[in-house]
């Protein structure tokens, strides 16, 4: 393997615009190539530009934007974008971003290595299969520097007015259970230094270290967000494929994880978060996930990433199909204890989203979707959100093991003076559901659960789901040998009036034996297309169809969809 490159990577035509993945990187082809290369980029779609925190600084101790240097010129940049027609999205780091030599850092302030959670020094192998070593940016004299750095972008934008948008861009990792893992997040000594220092000086308040990497994170976002306050819109997270420490020691013998890629793929669109090969070498495994990002990265799934998309228009793009929002403060095992992830991992797999409880301030824009919360998500202060939520027509399972008594004693006074439709039910544990209009609640107690069988588990889940009378195809195959597929969905057009909504699943062999799998649907499921055969061999008998598949062969098929209440 090459040694660390202390010098910018050589110049790869491929790798300076990458339109499907809507990158632009301007540093790395000439200005006279820009107009050329934006060109690539469709017209209604955005086209990320990372800001190269370290390019930008000089010699000087001031940040240059404009004409010094030909490769710094953003508003050269700026000016042929707003000619072409182009959107531009700034991405400025709130953090380390790791296809950049030193994590982006200017090469003064790459002093301190960070260090990943168990211990080693944080780094990534890039396209080129060279080792970025990733620099902390918990020091204090990081965070002074970067204050001087946003303030100049933002009076650099503000100086020429210009309009287009500014997002904190957080580089990381989607874990499987919707966290997701910033490379900010540093367990170097020099972190740690930092920590203490920091309790020495505020001992009166008790602070953990996840605390204390919370509270510098929020700095981080604080500080851009002030300097740059015209053009800010938010924060946007970017997993990148092949950025963890298991894949710097499989990629350091030249083995590419394609099924983990796919994981990661399905559950960065699940969860919002946008994927990213950029860090994946070419290659015919790089090819297969490229094609999947670039079927799936569509206008609409980049505006809900970017928190622009309006529920209330239709959407005519495929999005992911999710049934359950499941918040959750997952440190008391809520998930797995209760046997919750097991039964959505083997009946929902991918149809399910992590998130916080900000989002019951949200109607619910799909009819089929249920919240499934923690208790212990749920305080004083956002208690009316819960049931503002509910009053709006939402379907709701909440835990209550770890709901403080006074709030639930307070639901239950809710439900007695709304005189709420009430049943109470005995299924392992006591269920108490609450009815009123289109909005739904069940109460049930998790503790007993966590002493049952995983057969038990998945019988009491089972009949709590059902009772909701979610629609979903079964999809029988090899637990053994399992294919990945991925459901989406999209509103009905004029012409496809006779339905309630269109489904899609595709589905993927991404291993080198041949498997297969059976569809059985119900007659709500209608066959409308069948699309991207590539390597397979389709059997379709009234409402069965069996599908073999050749090595890396994939298949989507459309589905109308009507409920058969309506």
């Amino acid at each position: 393997m090459s040694p660390l490159s202390l010098t910018y990577p050589e110049e790869r035509a491929f790798d300076s615009s990458i339109p499907s993945e809507n990158w632009f990187f301007y540093w790395k082809t000439s200005p006279t190539l820009w107009e050329a290369k934006l060109n690539y980029f469709p017209d209604n779609f955005p086209i990320f530009i990372p800001v190269f925190w370290g390019l930008h600084a000089q010699a000087n101790g001031s940040y240059e934007f404009t004409d010094h240097t030909p490769e710094t010129n953003l508003l050269k940049l700026s000016q042929l974008a707003k000619s072409l027609n182009k959107n531009l999205v700034f991405l400025v780091p709130l953090g380390p971003m790791p296809f950049l030599v030193n994590g982006g850092l200017p090469s003064f302030l790459a002093r301190k290595l960070a260090h990943f959670e168990n211990g080693l020094v944080m780094s990534v192998i890039n396209f080129e299969r060279k080792i970025n070593k990733i620099y902390s940016y918990l020091e204090r004299d990081v965070l002074l520097e970067y204050q001087r750095f946003t303030r100049s972008f933002g009076e650099f934008l503000k100086h020429h007015e210009l309009n287009s948008d500014v997002y904190g861009f957080e580089s990381g990792k989607i874990l499987s259970n919707g966290l997701f893992k910033s490379y900010l997040e540093d367990y170097s000594p020099s972190f740690v230094k930092y920590y203490n220092f920091y309790k020495q000086k505020n001992a009166e308040v008790k602070t953990t270290e996840n605390e204390f990497r919370n509270m510098i994170n929020n700095m981080y976002v604080a500080t851009a967000r002030d300097n740059i306050a015209k053009n800010w819109v938010g924060e946007l997270k970017v997993s990148f494929l092949g950025g963890s420490v298991e894949d710097l020691f499989l990629r350091s013998e030249d083995n590419e994880d394609i099924e983990n890629y796919f994981t990661e793929l399905f559950d960065s669109y699940t969860n919002l978060v946008i994927p990213s090969s950029l860090l994946l070498p070419p290659s015919d495994t790089k090819k297969v996930v490229d094609r999947c990002i670039n079927e799936m990265t569509n206008r609409r799934y980049l505006m809900e990433c970017m928190h622009k998309a309006s529920y209330q228009e239709e959407n005519f793009e495929l999005t992911p199909l999710n049934f359950f929002n499941v918040i959750h403060d997952n440190s008391n095992g809520f998930l797995e204890q209760s046997g919750l992830m097991a039964y959505l991992e083997s009946n929902f797999k991918w149809c399910y989203n992590f998130t916080n409880i900000n989002m019951l301030e949200n109607q619910n824009d799909f009819h089929e979707r249920i919240t499934l919360i923690n208790g212990q998500a749920i305080d004083a202060t956002n208690f009316t959100k819960l049931i503002n939520y509910f009053l709006a027509g939402n379907k709701i399972i909440l835990d209550t093991q770890y709901l403080d008594e006074n709030l639930l004693k307070k639901l239950e006074y809710f439900a007695l003076e709304n005189n709420l439709e009430t049943q109470n039910i005995l299924l392992h544990t006591k269920l108490t559901y609450y009815k009123l209009q289109a909005g739904e609640i069940i109460l049930y107690n998790s503790e007993s659960l966590k002493a049952k069988n995983h057969s038990t588990q998945n019988e009491f889940w089972k009949k709590m789901i059902n009772y909701f009378d979610l629609h979903h195809l079964d999809i029988q195959e090899d637990n053994k040998n399992p294919l990945v597929y991925f459901w989406r969905r999209r509103d009905v057009t004029n012409r496809e009036l006779n339905f309630q909504e269109i489904r899609r699943v595709s589905i993927f062999n991404n291993s080198h034996v041949k498997k297969s799998c059976v569809l059985n649907f119900p007659d709500n499921f209608a066959v409308q297309k069948i699309l991207d055969e590539t390597g397979v061999k389709l059997q379709h008998e009234g409402k069965n169809m069996k599908i073999e598949f050749k090595p890396y062969a994939k298949v989507a098929i459309e589905f109308g969809f009507y409920n058969e209440r309506n």
